[in-house]
């Protein structure tokens, strides 16, 4: 195979064609895609970023089936969480969507969810995204979820065992670096682990050697994604320390959660940036001034009825669900609703 070129230096057209198990391969120029699970990757990013749009309306479609099914609440939620989730997982990965067609879908599903275990709509939402272990229902906002992912996407690019995949990422990082901020190419020479921490966690503008240009030419990316997620997550990178013990060197780029102590690996980083998630929904459900009464003692073996019910009827479910929000029709909740006059609760 050879470019040819005729006389003037023209490039010849050529139909030559590939063909892999007998079907032949198309041809596609630079304003082409190629498709991976539906997901079309190319250059024309305005294009992906409305690609979501069909995606997403199906997907509500589906849980609109799941809560009118019949089915148990518990066994709605777990269809959400092994069957609806999981579809659009790869798509939020690498896609930029659009806010506002993850928070319609989240707010439908909220409604939803607030009908089916016969919740009102003074209710919080914190109980459905609160982890299972502290009491809530475990879900996540599509939003959130589609940070978690690309944060948990960035740092095993980041970490990547493929050393090219790393200097990629890296040269990344540096070139938007270069576009964004005036670097002083001696002093950042050979530093792009540290210019690249810098650059995530927000702080490379706030050094002197490298002040913000006032204005650039740099798009939108991943990484500009990740650095505002990560801002809004209350994560950072850090340096990990060097042990002594094990002979391992100091590492930087490192990501740790307030839940778990040690540093995060390729096996749990997505898991642990959930949870987190989910904890923040949790301090908020505790922090209320009435729906809280025991959020913080709830969790553990008390909790196991949410995901595994073992028998209990669909009413005797929403009545503990009810009770854990503290939306009993109870003598002390009938007074805050200034309902006294009832004989009974």
């Amino acid at each position: 195979m050879s470019v040819q070129r005729d006389v003037r230096g023209l490039h010849q057209t050529s139909d030559l064609g590939l063909q892999l198990n007998g079907t032949p391969i198309p041809a596609l120029s630079a304003s082409d895609s190629y498709q991976y699970l539906g997901i079309g990757d190319g250059f024309d990013h305005v294009r992906r970023r409305v690609e979501l749009g069909p995606a997403i309306a199906q997907l509500k479609h589906d849980a609109t089936a799941l809560l009118q099914s019949g089915l148990a609440p518990w066994q709605v939620v777990k269809a959400v969480k092994v069957y609806l989730y999981p579809r659009v997982e790869y798509a939020l990965r690498h896609l930029r969507p659009f806010a506002q067609q993850l928070e319609g879908f989240d707010r439908h599903l909220v409604r939803g969810l607030r009908h089916l275990l016969r919740l009102p709509t003074i209710a919080t939402t914190a109980f459905l995204y609160a982890p299972v272990s502290r009491g809530g229902l475990g879900l996540l906002p599509l939003t959130e979820l589609h940070g978690a992912l690309q944060v948990a996407h960035g740092w095993q690019m980041l970490h990547s065992s493929d050393p090219a995949t790393q200097r990629i990422a890296r040269q990344q990082l540096r070139q938007i670096a270069e576009a964004r901020y005036k670097l002083d190419v001696v002093l950042w020479k050979d530093r792009e682990e540290e210019l690249g921490e810098l650059l995530l966690n927000s702080k490379l503008g706030a050094s002197d050697p490298a002040p913000p240009k006032r204005r650039n030419a740099d798009i939108g990316s991943l990484w500009f994604d990740v650095r505002g997620h990560l801002h809004r997550f209350g994560l950072k990178f850090e340096m990990a320390p060097a042990v002594e013990e094990t002979g391992t060197p100091a590492k930087r780029l490192q990501l740790r959660v307030p839940h778990h102590d040690g540093w995060l690996d390729h096996r749990d980083v997505l898991r642990h940036v959930k949870l987190h998630l989910k904890n923040k929904h949790w301090k908020r459900w505790a922090a209320m001034t009435d729906q809280d009464k025991a959020a913080r003692t709830f969790g553990g073996a008390g909790s196991a009825f949410l995901s595994r019910p073992r028998g209990l009827w669909e009413s005797d479910y929403r009545f503990a669900v009810g009770g854990r929000l503290n939306q009993l029709d109870t003598h002390s909740v009938l007074k805050r609703r200034r309902l006294r006059t009832h004989d009974k609760c």
